[in-house]
């Protein structure tokens, strides 16, 4: 392990840890400066979304949890923080690889009809004051294999651009990336951060299938609101949707 500082930035770098969420947690204790970093070669538990595990080879991926105190925000705002960092991620590949990606609601990055991306926020409410939050985000750089039950569902920078980059130079531009997106959040730019999210969003404004209730249903995505539901067109109704709600059906 060790520190140092860039930008406004301090990046605590792991070889390994169980999850660097779990590692900002139990460093919060410390009182960590806005902006802390910590990053992992290698996760032996990263977390998902769902308990899902976050598959990473060593040293070949983007791991990392971002702490920040978004104090600025009312609990019932906190989901602009999702948009923000989405906004991030989307703004660092399209900036430093020319990848477009899109955002697969609530908290995935798609490129194509493949994840490349997952995002998991944690966030410490008291009252009506938000304390803390910690932003994990795996981002898959240099790998090219998953299992059997993931390898047709995940991509990565070096299997779309054919060429493998510098996985720690990548965190210091997603770092970077990140801070910006962080200062239109405190500058509460929220139609922009809305805008960015909707224009970007996963199979908006397109008829697929979904899964609700364990049924199959055709539905339109409309958009996200101000709490973070899905909107969905489903026979001819519009419904709202939490996370676990309803899930996306797409095809291997």
């Amino acid at each position: 392990m060790f520190n140092h500082q860039i930008l406004n930035h301090k990046i605590i770098w792991l070889n390994e840890t169980e999850s660097t969420n779990l590692y900002a947690s139990q460093l919060l204790k410390d009182n960590p400066a806005d902006e802390t970093a910590i990053v992992a070669a290698f996760q032996s538990s990263g977390k998902g979304q769902r308990q899902n595990i976050w598959q990473s080879e060593s040293g070949k991926n983007i791991l990392m949890s971002w702490i920040i105190y978004p104090t600025f925000l009312k609990p019932d705002e906190l989901f602009f923080l999702n948009k923000a960092t989405c906004r991030a991620i989307l703004q660092f590949l399209k900036t430093h690889f020319n990848i477009e990606a899109k955002i697969k609601w609530p908290n995935d990055i798609y490129v194509g009809d493949k994840k490349i991306a997952g995002i998991l926020i944690e966030n410490s409410i008291m009252g009506n004051v938000i304390k803390h939050a910690i932003v994990g985000i795996g981002l898959n750089v240099n790998q090219t294999h998953w299992d059997e039950l993931l390898k047709q569902k995940c991509t990565s920078i070096k299997l779309i651009l054919q060429k493998e980059s510098v996985v720690n130079e990548a965190i210091i531009n997603l770092l970077s990336d990140l801070h910006q997106s962080y200062e239109v959040l405190m500058n509460k730019q929220f139609p922009a951060l809305t805008d960015f999210y909707l224009k970007h969003l996963f199979r908006v404004n397109e008829e697929h299938l979904f899964r609700v209730n364990f049924e199959t249903v055709k539905g339109v995505i409309i958009g996200v609101n101000h709490f973070g539901n899905l909107i969905v067109m489903v026979d001819g109704e519009l419904k709202n949707f939490a996370n676990k709600e309803i899930e996306y059906i797409i095809p291997d």
